[in-house]
């Protein structure tokens, strides 16, 4: 190894290839090989969620109207999708990750950074650990990935994506500046679309455009964000590798399978997401003071508003009251809403709860409620029970063992 790699440290960003698309391949080998699109019927409003290569090739991108995929692609297959299985698979591929370093940051059900720098005495190199854990998840959890390893995260997160598909990039210490200078702007973490279309009104186009100019100048025009924008080009990241013991903020959404102008049914679904974002806020020990509701109207006109209750809580009335007196700010217009969703945040540790006596005396009833109906639904599943307005949904769903089956996850985080 050259001299000045020794102090270099050794990151990977591990990102899988079309995840939700590949994991149902790989659920459904009659599927291996054909174009597939995860976001629902393409008959309906919504937009991709993942393509496999095959529907790539025909132009197919996330996030495209799944009205256009079809018109490109009329042969795929359309399918809605499954959190679990794909929570599932992500769960086996951190396993197999834990195998090789401790220092693991899991940036999304899909893609992860590792940090080998402190067991580095244990690799030959970061190409080399890359290539065994590429080849580990392919035998253990059956998905393709792809590798960026460098010195940083950013760095490594942009190899990745310059690796794909299913391939490994190294770029070597010293060497960052010279790696980014041909790429578009575009592939810069953090150059959004909106300061994507400043940097172009400057006629900056390249990452190596950016190299070019000076902090001062950057930050002239940038304001505080421009000396930033420098580093960032220039490949200077000091960022570490490291999971949240706890998330920031628990969300659950979902899209109807038609949109929506009755109350009681947009209540019931807030009912059931609240549900299960406080199922979730319990089972890790946490509680929440503020609620955020999201609305989204047929004209794709998308609405968020926050309150907070007085002292954080775990208990599904509190948050799902907060909720709808939201709701009757939000749901105002006079249209039909496609989409709903729930998010709990300012989470602090469960601790004990102070007050007065006769009210410690509701508090723990209450406590003892939930925690009940937590250990039934953890050994028969979320179905076992419903609470609250949620229950007026069952007659319109079909279930499972996870719960409702909607048109989209509601289990986003």
């Amino acid at each position: 190894m050259l001299a000045d790699t020794v102090e270099a440290r050794w990151i990977l960003h591990i990102d899988v290839d079309a995840f939700f698309a590949s994991a149902e391949q790989l659920l459904n080998p009659e599927l291996a090989g054909k174009p597939v699109i995860v976001g629902g019927d393409p008959n309906e409003r919504s937009v991709v969620a993942s393509a496999s290569y095959e529907a790539r090739a025909f132009g197919v991108r996330s996030a495209m109207p799944l009205a256009e995929a079809k018109r490109l692609c009329p042969q795929a297959v359309f399918l809605k999708g499954n959190f679990h299985e794909y929570a599932r698979m992500s769960g086996a591929m951190r396993d197999v990750f834990l195998a090789f370093t401790p220092d693991i940051e899991m940036a999304s059900l899909d893609e992860a950074y590792l940090d080998l720098t402190g067991c580095r005495r244990m690799y030959r190199s970061p190409f080399e650990t890359a290539e065994r854990i590429k080849e580990r998840v392919k035998r253990e959890v059956g998905l393709n990935v792809s590798i960026g390893a460098s010195s940083s995260k950013l760095i490594a997160k942009v190899a990745s994506d310059y690796a794909k598909p299913n391939g490994i990039a190294y770029v070597w210490p010293g060497r960052e500046a010279e790696f980014l200078r041909p790429l578009d702007l575009k592939e810069l973490p953090g150059v959004g679309p909106r300061t994507l279309e400043r940097l172009h009104r400057y006629n900056l186009h390249l990452i190596g455009d950016l190299q070019r100019m000076t902090p001062q100048a950057l930050s002239a025009a940038f304001g505080p964000a421009g000396e930033a924008l420098f580093e960032r080009a220039s490949g200077i990241d000091s960022g570490t590798v490291e999971e949240a013991l706890y998330p920031k903020s628990i969300s659950r959404e979902t899209t109807f399978e038609a949109d929506v102008a009755d109350r009681r049914v947009l209540e019931a679904m807030l009912s059931y997401l609240a549900e299960r974002a406080a199922n979730k806020l319990r089972r890790i020990g946490m509680r929440a003071k503020t609620v955020t509701v999201k609305l989204r109207y047929g004209d794709f006109s998308t609405y968020h508003m926050s309150k907070s209750l007085k002292e954080p809580s775990w208990h599904d009335p509190d948050f799902r009251e907060l909720a709808f007196d939201i709701l009757d700010r939000l749901f105002t217009r006079r249209m039909r809403v496609r989409l709903i969703g729930v998010a709990l945040s300012n989470l602090a540790p469960e601790m004990a709860h102070q007050t007065n006596l006769f009210e410690e005396a509701r508090f723990r009833r209450r406590e003892r409620l939930y925690l009940s109906i937590d250990r039934v639904r953890e050994r028969f599943g979320f179905s076992a029970l419903f609470t609250g307005r949620a229950v007026e949904l069952i007659k319109e769903h079909r279930r499972d063992e996870n719960g409702l089956i909607l048109r989209t996850p509601s289990l986003t985080q």
